[in-house]
């Protein structure tokens, strides 16, 4: 029935009334478009006379498939973005249109609230005066004996407070929340927005307005799925542009950018012809530029029979010889030759031939045709189609979505005028009922708490004062807490109260104090221990201390008027604390320095001899360094040095890392981790360990032996080189190239140590055994692709080996 009514509605409105309001938005297709008559000929003048015979029909071929691709894909973007518009404009303007309500609708609520039950208005205003009496009662009774606590009169009797109640003012004017609050506890029938939500078109905080409009509009998404615009068929889908609700339209408010939408986007449509029309004939004229040919003029030899003496393979005559193999000469003794008959050319003529396009002439062509369809596409053919289906589609479906935009209105104004009238009745009935029952539940109230004040005592905790058990300015991990308090009794009774410390999972809450407190009146105090820091607190830790008074189970109605909890939070630190770590590591020597500041917060000196210890990441030796005390407050630096940490370690982590801990009487008391990144580059780093072995001004081994050593390292400057020698782009002859690679990086080192007077027997030895192993390399077929790879790549070996040899066949594998 539904459905029909709509239809119905649909086709009752006329066109005018439907799209009175209707613009289109996109400016370049607001106008329907006509392009000129001669399109081709405007796109190809310049190549029809460019000497080439195939240029013309390249242009003309490409400007046949932009029109083409224009029909197929143009005219379903202007279709689309037509139908965006219209649905863009018209859900907010019939949503406009129909979101007043009628007189029909407001008298259609008034009948609804005359027949329904507003009990939660009732529950709710009965709640809230009992509520609110018992805080009024409490609040004036509390400040009343406040006022009176240690005033005494001339006979040093305690002055109690005025004990007549004093009704407040009614101020309660009633819920005006009454429709949306029972909605959401379901006693309104039929409505609810879970489906909206559930789609994330709204939350829970959203308008009462468009939690209806959402809903409205989730049903009329499935009814109407058929006329919404669907991007699937066109450009934009293939482009990733998202499907649309019509809450989506919705929820624009009639204001949407179209920037996005390239509708004319040549380069979009020359991609789809070229990976998604291959089957097209348009796309096989295309790919048969690659077949064509062309006409060319080929000089042809002219060819002559003539008689010549036969020669060998080195070029010499082949003299004749007679059957017994006797070589056979003249009467006057000169040789006689065998002779042989060749084709001999005398000169040329000119052939004409059709020989096929060469691949940069296709590419041209392509070039042509490619960009005679992007032109004619972009300036033209887009245009004309997508301006045709834009407007035809824009002021069609600018009606569907004005209908839908109403139906969405007028579910909003309908619920809103029930709503409207809903919340005055509930506003009625519940300020009502709370005016009936404010007045008797206060004075039940006052009466019943003052007899709790005159037959208790009343206890508020005033402030507490947190001390530690060691009095040294400190608070450390597993010390005991007591506390200085200040409470005061409002109550007309003494009877003991006990102050408690919370547990929570750094403190450990162990005992409790009882007070015996004088009445109406204020006392200070101290307690013992009672708790202590949990053991595993880390110092630089805050931890809260929370302290409570705890009332006779009877006063619980007026604890909340009343202070009876406080908190605190304190630093734990302990007597010897790390506060700042420093690093320097020397990579290839292995030594690392670390600098270490520890400081005493404490009041007092330290009671022990501190002790910083050092640990690294993977090794299980422990470096320590005894400190002496600490005065209180002293802040002490301490410098450790680590030697002999194998470089390769670094080099092959590029970092240390490890733990600076400082012990205390036995017990590690604080600790903070740190890393030292190695920032040097690899290649660097093993080229200059290499030069610090074979010149022995390095003895870090690793605990290997030298010679083990160096071969390792010599393994890794190997693999270093492959990695650059399959990098094609580098040239060997161009000096500031090779610098940047470990045959530069060598170099550098070896000059360095000339100049320093390390390159001497051995030192020279060893790099004459690595240049050799390097060389190796001018072989490998896979390096020496390079044009003149071999001297060039040797030449700069030569520059740490001045013996090694320039020829390549003397450094076979």
């Amino acid at each position: 029935m539904k459905k029909t009514f709509m239809t119905i509605g649909l086709l009752s409105l006329s066109p005018f009334a439907l799209a009175q309001n209707y613009s289109a938005t996109v400016g370049d297709l607001n106008t329907i478009f006509d392009p000129p008559s001669n399109i081709q000929g405007i796109i190809c003048q310049s190549t029809s006379n460019d000497g080439n015979e195939h240029s013309y029909k390249a242009c003309s071929d490409g400007v046949a498939s932009a029109r083409y691709m224009a029909e197929k894909y143009a005219q379903s973007a202007g279709k689309y973005l037509g139908c965006l518009d219209g649905f863009y404009q018209g859900v907010w303007d019939g949503y406009l249109s129909g979101k007043n309500p009628t007189q029909a609708m407001l008298d259609e609520a008034n009948t609804y609230i005359s027949q329904a039950r507003l009990d939660s208005a009732e529950t709710r205003a009965s709640s809230k005066a009992q509520s609110e009496a018992t805080t009024e009662s409490a609040d004036q009774i509390i400040s009343r004996y406040r006022k009176v606590v240690g005033v005494k009169d001339a006979q040093g009797r305690h002055v109690l407070p005025n004990k007549s109640y004093q009704v407040p003012p009614i101020t309660f004017k009633g819920f005006t929340d009454g429709y949306e609050h029972d909605i959401q506890n379901g006693r309104v029938s039929g409505l609810n927005f879970r489906d909206a939500q559930n789609a994330g078109w709204v939350n829970a905080n959203a308008s009462f307005e468009d939690k209806i409009a959402a809903q409205r509009a989730y049903m009329l998404q499935g009814e109407y799925a058929k006329n919404l615009c669907n991007p699937n068929q066109t450009i934009f889908g293939r482009r990733g542009m998202p499907t649309l609700t019509i809450w989506d339209y919705f929820n624009a408010r009639r204001e949407y950018n179209f920037s996005n939408y390239g509708w004319n986007n040549e380069s979009w449509a020359w991609d789809y012809f070229l990976n998604d029309e291959r089957n097209l004939d348009h796309y096989q004229n295309f790919e048969g530029v690659k077949n064509l040919e062309k006409t060319v003029i080929v000089k042809t030899p002219i060819t002559q029979r003539q008689e010549q003496i036969k020669r060998d393979a080195n070029g010499q005559p082949v003299q004749k010889r007679d059957q017994a193999g006797n070589l056979m000469t003249n009467t006057d003794g000169t040789p006689i030759y065998e002779t042989v008959f060749v084709d001999v050319v005398v000169g040329y003529k000119d052939e004409t031939k059709r020989v096929k396009l060469d691949a940069n002439e296709v590419k041209v062509l392509q070039g042509i045709y490619g960009q005679a369809f992007k032109d004619s596409y972009g300036r033209y053919y887009a245009k004309q189609y997508a301006s045709r289906e834009y407007h035809k589609e824009g002021l069609e479906k600018y009606g569907t979505a004005k209908l839908i935009g109403k139906f969405i209105g007028e579910d909003v104004a309908r619920h809103t005028a029930k709503r409207e009238a809903y919340n005055r009745q509930y506003q009625t009935v519940s300020a009502t009922k709370y005016a009936e029952l404010a007045k008797d539940l206060y004075i039940k109230s006052f009466n019943r708490l003052i007899k709790i004040f005159e037959t208790n005592p009343v206890m508020e905790l005033n402030s507490f004062f947190v001390i530690g058990d060691t009095n040294d300015g400190i608070f450390r991990p597993g010390e005991g807490l007591s506390f200085d308090y200040q409470v005061t009794n409002l109550g007309e009774v003494a009877r003991p109260v006990t102050l408690s410390l919370q547990s929570t999972s750094d403190v450990i809450a162990q005992a409790t104090h009882t007070i015996m407190p004088s009445i109406l009146d204020r006392q200070q105090g101290s307690t013992s221990i009672l708790g202590s820091i949990a053991n595993d607190v880390y110092p630089d830790e805050n931890v809260n201390l929370s302290f409570r008074l705890n009332n006779p189970s009877n006063l619980d109605e007026v604890d909340r008027g009343l202070v009876v909890n406080k908190s605190q939070n304190i630093m734990i630190n302990d007597y010897a604390e790390i506060k700042n770590v420093s690093t320097y590591l020397d990579e290839t020597r292995g030594d690392l320095t670390i600098n270490v500041q520890i400081k005493n917060p404490a009041s007092i000196a330290t009671p022990a001899f501190p002790t910083v210890e050092i640990l690294i990441d993977g090794t299980r030796e422990v470096i320590t360094k005894n400190v002496e005390k600490l005065e209180a407050g002293e802040v002490k630096p301490v410098g450790i040095s680590i030697r002999n940490i194998d470089p390769l370690s670094i080099i092959g982590t590029n970092k240390i890392s490890g733990t600076v801990s400082v012990r205390m009487a036995g017990k590690v008391i604080h600790s903070k981790q740190f890393s030292v990144s190695v920032t040097s580059n690899v290649d660097s780093m093993i080229a200059h360990y290499f030069h610090g072995l074979a010149s022995e001004t390095n003895t870090n081994t690793g605990g290997e032996t030298l010679e083990k050593r160096i071969g390792r390292v010599m393994t890794m400057i190997e693999q270093s080189l492959d990695h650059d020698l399959a990098n094609s782009k580098i040239r060997w002859k161009r000096q500031n190239v090779v610098d940047g690679t470990i045959i530069g990086l060598l170099q550098k080192e070896y000059a360095a140590g000339q100049n320093a007077g390390e390159i001497r027997g051995f030192a020279q030895d060893n790099y004459d055994r690595l240049a050799k192993v390097l060389a190796k390399r001018v072989n490998n077929k896979g390096y020496n692709r390079i044009r003149g790879f071999d001297s060039k790549f040797l030449a700069q070996l030569q520059k740490f080996s001045p013996s090694l040899s320039t020829k390549k066949r003397h450094h076979k594998s």
